[in-house]
């Protein structure tokens, strides 16, 4: 069909190249690309796995009470999730689906809650502890269990998000 309608425009006198592009746009207008599930679930995945280097030594410092190289670790690892924020708003749906796009957002926003409120927190507390100005540890323990659970709600939710996403595109 597309030889067809070139040799039309060429006949017409409208010259190959226009004929060319005519005919390029005309199918590229009538081929809707599919995203490929493997390489969309891929990309959100090598997104999020991009911060455990930045968490390793986040808690390196932490269990070794160097605060200072603590904070520095965790300003990191807080613009890594940022930027990681932006590349996955930035991918769009898969196909008109945005939910496994939202469920994934989700998950690295509650790793950026942790990044930016709780582990401020946690360094703070700490330093007191080192330095003797606070003795009961009793706040250190409830930041802990806060930021282990938020940690552990993001993984699970988007190990599941993942999951459900290649459930749907199996179908």
């Amino acid at each position: 069909m597309y030889i067809e309608l070139m040799r039309v425009f060429v006949d017409q006198g409208m010259g190959m190249l226009s004929a060319v592009c005519l005919t390029f746009a005309l199918s590229a207008a009538g081929c809707k690309a599919r995203q490929d599930p493997a390489e969309y679930n891929n990309k959100v995945i090598t997104i999020a796995n991009g911060f455990d280097a930045d968490m390793t030594a986040l808690n390196s410092a932490m269990q070794a009470g160097d605060y200072s190289k603590a904070e520095a670790a965790r300003k990191k690892w807080d613009q890594k999730l940022a930027a990681g924020v932006k590349q996955i708003e930035a991918m769009g749906a898969f196909n008109g689906d945005s939910s496994f796009k939202n469920a994934s957002l989700a998950s690295l926003k509650l790793f950026q809650e942790v990044a930016t409120k709780d582990y401020p927190a946690l360094i703070k507390e700490r330093e007191g502890l080192q330095s003797g100005k606070i003795t009961d540890r009793a706040k250190e323990r409830a930041l802990l269990n806060a930021i282990n659970d938020k940690l552990e709600k993001a993984s699970v939710g988007l190990n599941a998000a993942s999951d459900a996403f290649e459930k749907s595109v199996s179908q």
